[in-house]
């Protein structure tokens, strides 16, 4: 989804946190959170960022402007017609390919509202409390939609496995700490099933759609329809060292708010999935998750919804762990 990519140096990792946590109140914002080395891989996994943004905020400094990480990804970001947004954070000379554009400058008092007025510009930006277009439209539930008609319709969708359980992902929603997609086979129909799964993957970094995959192919076994609330962590890059370069979405397990935003938007998800409709009584929970996230699920449990907690055992065969029964 079209989020605001951080370009910074290491130099500036400070101020370019705090931005970050001031940009993520409204907007969906994409930070590599650690260190990175450089390669083909490096910049593939920059371009696969840049690609996905609708804008890009480079901080600017002595260190930055010599930095070819920066020079990089705002070069890349300028290439692939991304809207660029340079702030002056310390004094510096210029990069040439910068001097066109306006440049916010930190020293000014109200530099952060100059920033949220030229975000405010681009209706690309994803904002943190918006609707999906499933939600916005009325879909979920719609008998006469399938997940393969709606996939073409909808930024953001993407196909899974395309060989044996055709999986079709479609965007639900977008929250300042996690992504989450509804998902199912490509001739299914938006209908709602009597029952629904759920999947967190929150923990571990994924060079593949394996797990929801996994999940699929063990709820289709009993020839269930298949609707899935899949749930992503914040996503980050990471250098693997046996993988290189890897895009993960887990979770800061020092910080708190992470997790009850993640925990946050499962429910706000499954909230959407029910709209207008009698709450399902129970939820089949599949995880990649911390343990103590799973815990969690208990605070919300005056919802009134049961669940039913599974662990991935072999063989895409997974085994209830645990059930929290229904309010």
């Amino acid at each position: 989804m079209s989020s605001i990519f951080v370009s910074y140096s290491r130099k500036d990792s400070d101020f370019a946190y705090e931005l970050v946590n001031r940009l993520e109140r409204t907007y969906r914002v994409w930070l590599d959170k650690r260190g990175i080395s450089g390669g083909a891989d490096w910049e593939n996994a920059i371009k696969v960022g840049i690609q996905d943004c609708a804008a890009m905020v480079v901080i600017l400094s002595p260190d930055a402007v010599t930095s070819d990480y920066v020079r990089f990804e705002y070069e890349t970001a300028l290439k692939s017609d991304k809207q660029v947004i340079p702030i002056l954070y310390r004094e510096c000379e210029f990069p040439v390919m910068l001097r066109k554009i306006q440049i916010i400058k930190h020293a000014d008092g109200d530099w952060f509202q100059q920033l949220q007025t030229a975000l405010s510009e681009n209706t690309n930006v994803v904002n943190t409390q918006d609707s999906s277009y499933l939600i916005q439209h009325g879909l979920i539930g719609d008998a006469s939609k399938t997940f393969g008609d709606l996939a073409p319709l909808i930024h953001g969708s993407f196909v899974m496995d395309k060989h044996e359980t055709n999986l079709v992902a479609l965007p639900l929603s977008v929250t300042q700490h996690a992504m989450t997609y509804l998902v199912g086979q490509h001739t299914t129909s938006l209908k709602r099933p009597d029952e629904i799964q759920l999947a967190l993957q929150c923990s571990q970094g994924y060079n593949s759609d394996d797990f929801p995959v996994q999940v699929a192919k063990h709820v289709l076994s009993t020839e269930k329809p298949l609707h899935l609330i899949l749930v992503r962590g914040p996503m980050m890059l990471t250098q693997h060292h046996k993988f290189g370069i890897q895009m993960i979405h887990g979770l800061n397990n020092e910080d708190e708010t992470e997790w009850r935003g993640v925990i946050g938007a499962a429910y706000k998800s499954l909230d959407a999935y029910d709209t207008g409709t009698v709450r399902r009584r129970m939820v089949h929970v599949f995880n990649i998750a911390p343990a103590a996230l799973l815990g969690g699920f208990g605070v919300w449990s005056e919802r009134g919804r049961g669940m039913t907690f599974y662990n991935y055992a072999a063989h895409n065969q997974y085994n209830p762990v645990f059930v929290m029964p229904a309010h």
